[in-house]
């Protein structure tokens, strides 16, 4: 399927227009994975936020379990939060070194 009607909660087609079970018309789209909500538009390559995108739709609207679901990584992620930690401390002993040379 695709994603989730803001109204009852089913999930439906990506490209659907109104919710199946409830009626209500979409204005806008939330990813089932982090809740981020914003235009359909913005979906086409999943969201926008988490990278979340559901499985592709095969021609009789059934759902194949072959595309992975995608997820950005930041810049922070990449870093171990030990080099994150040696990096503040050396900072901090380099503030201590120049104010005690300004003294």
């Amino acid at each position: 399927m695709g994603f989730y009607c803001e109204n009852c909660g089913e999930e439906v087609k990506r490209n659907s227009g109104s919710c199946p079970s409830c009626g209500v018309k979409f204005k806008a789209v939330r990813c089932p994975a982090c809740s981020y909500t914003d235009k359909a538009e913005f979906f086409k390559g999943g969201c926008p936020r988490c990278g979340y995108l559901a499985p592709r739709e095969d021609r009789k609207g059934m759902s194949s379990e072959k595309t992975p679901v995608r997820k950005r990584r930041s810049l922070l992620d990449l870093v171990p939060s030990s080099a994150l930690w040696a990096a503040g401390i050396l900072l901090l002993l380099m503030l201590v070194l120049i104010l005690n040379l300004l003294k």
